[in-house]
């Protein structure tokens, strides 16, 4: 398997964590759900950009296939890195004593 394709089926498992987002988001409504429509937004468009450059840039040279994978495993790193983030924040503010001081809790 080359490195393009392994960033290919990389950008697809990527979709997918998308395309759940979406319908999640779907299901429980926008409005009360900002945080994760724009955390969304921004896994989707590290995944439409990466798709681009694998559709019309990995191909020209060993160099461009390089710069390709570089940035579709960028996007994958903060995709998942995101994904972990907010579920140890919402994991955090639940063990906090009280619900009214949450956010001063978290800034000590």
């Amino acid at each position: 398997m080359t490195d393009l394709t392994a960033a290919a089926q990389a950008l697809s498992a990527a979709q997918n964590v998308v395309d759940s987002g979406i319908a999640r988001l779907a299901e429980i409504g926008i409005d009360d759900n900002q945080v994760l429509a724009y955390d969304v937004a921004h896994g989707a468009a590290a995944v439409q950009t990466g798709q681009s450059l694998l559709n019309s840039y990995g191909d020209k040279g060993e160099i461009e296939a390089k710069i390709t994978v570089a940035f579709i495993a960028a996007g994958m790193l903060g995709l998942g890195y995101g994904c972990f983030l907010s579920v140890d924040q919402a994991l955090a503010t639940q063990v906090l004593p009280d619900p009214h001081t949450r956010g001063k809790d978290l800034g000590i």
